[in-house]
C-alpha cells in the first residue's frame, strides 16, 4: 500500500513539475519570439530611414513618412509586448516560489536517549539519541538526512569561544555541501507522519578524560542539521538544532552533570535540553 501510495504521490507531483516546464518554457519561447520580431524591425526602421535620407521629392518624402509612422507603430506594438511577455515570465516565476514555500515539506524533530552512553572500540564515547521526525508541510520530504556532531564544552573554548550557533551553522553549511540524495533514497517524510531515526554521534576518549574533574565530566553538546529535499534538484530544506545531555536523579529534583564515567548512567536519568542559541526551527 505504501508502495503504490509512493508511486502515486511520484507521478503527480512529475506531472506538476511537468506543466510548470512547459508553462515556463511557452513563456521563455514567446519573449525571444517578441525580441527577434523587435529586433527585425528596428532593422527594418534603419533601412527606411537610410533610403528616405537620399529621396528629396515633397510628394515621395510624404509617402515615406506615412510608411516611416507605420513602422514605428510596429517597432512600439513590439517593443511593449515584449514588456509585457517578460513582466509576464517574471510574475510566473514569482509565483512558482510563492507556491513552493506555502506548499513545501517542512521538518521538526524531537530527541530521546535511545540507549546508554559507551565506550566504543576506539576508545571514545558514543552517545546514542533518536531523533523523531515529524512533517508539518503540505508536501512530502525527500532523501532525509540527519547530521549530528557531539562535543564538550572545552572544545568550543579552544575553538575560539564558546558559540553554538556558530558551530551549528557551520555543521549545517558541511552538510548541505555534502548532501547527496542517492544516500537516502528510501528516507521519505509524508505530511503528518512521524518518522524515528537512530543517530550515533560521538567524541574521542581524551575530549572526555581530560576534562572531567571530581568526579564529574564536562558539558557535553550535540548539534547539527536535518536536510532534505522535494526532489532531486530542488532547493534543500534545513533544520538545524543543538542540544545538552545531562543527568537527571530520580530521588531529588535538579539537572546535574554527567559523571567522570558517563557510561554508570542508566538511560532512564539521562536527559536531553535544547540551546536555544544553536537550534534553528525556522526550517530554511
Amino acid at each position: 500500500m505504501l508502495i503504490s501510495l509512493l508511486s502515486l504521490f511520484g507521478r503527480q507531483k512529475q506531472s506538476g513539475v511537468d506543466r510548470q516546464a512547459e508553462a515556463d518554457r511557452l513563456s521563455r519561447d514567446a519573449l525571444r519570439d517578441s525580441l527577434q520580431e523587435l529586433n527585425d524591425t528596428a532593422r527594418s526602421i534603419s533601412k527606411e530611414l537610410l533610403r528616405a535620407s537620399n529621396e528629396h521629392d515633397p510628394q515621395t518624402r510624404s509617402k515615406r513618412n506615412w510608411e516611416r509612422s507605420g513602422t514605428l507603430a510596429v517597432w512600439a506594438a513590439a517593443f511593449v509586448g515584449a514588456c509585457a511577455i517578460f513582466q509576464s515570465s517574471r510574475d510566473s516565476e514569482s509565483q512558482r516560489k510563492l507556491t513552493f514555500e506555502e506548499q513545501r515539506p517542512w521538518i521538526y524533530a524531537v530527541f530521546s536517549p535511545s540507549d546508554r552512553i559507551f565506550w566504543n572500540q576506539s576508545g571514545g564515547l558514543t552517545i546514542p539519541v533518536t531523533f523523531v521526525l515529524r512533517n508539518t508541510g503540505k508536501i512530502p520530504a525527500q532523501f532525509v538526512e540527519v547530521v549530528a556532531e557531539a562535543h564538550t564544552s572545552p572544545h568550543f573554548y579552544k575553538s575560539g569561544g564558546f558559540d553554538i550557533a556558530a558551530e551549528q551553522s557551520r555543521a549545517c553549511k558541511s552538510a548541505m555541501d555534502h548532501f547527496d540524495p542517492s544516500h537516502n533514497s528510501e528516507a521519505s517524510v509524508f505530511p503528518g507522519m512521524i518518522l524515528p531515526i537512530g543517530i550515533n554521534p560521538g567524541i574521542p576518549k581524551e575530549e572526555w578524560t581530560d576534562y572531567s574533574q571530581n568526579g564529574f565530566g564536562p558539558g557535553l553538546f550535540i548539534y547539527g542539521c536535518i536536510v532534505y529535499q522535494v526532489s532531486k534538484g530542488e532547493p534543500l530544506g534545513t533544520t538545524g538544532f543543538a542540544f545538552t545531555i545531562d543527568r537527571i536523579d530520580q530521588s531529588r529534583p535538579g539537572v546535574f552533570a554527567l559523571p567522570s564515567d558517563p557510561t554508570l548512567v542508566p538511560q532512564n536519568e539521562l536527559s536531553i535540553h535544547l540551546w536555544p542559541d544553536g537550534s534553528l526551527w525556522q526550517a530554511r
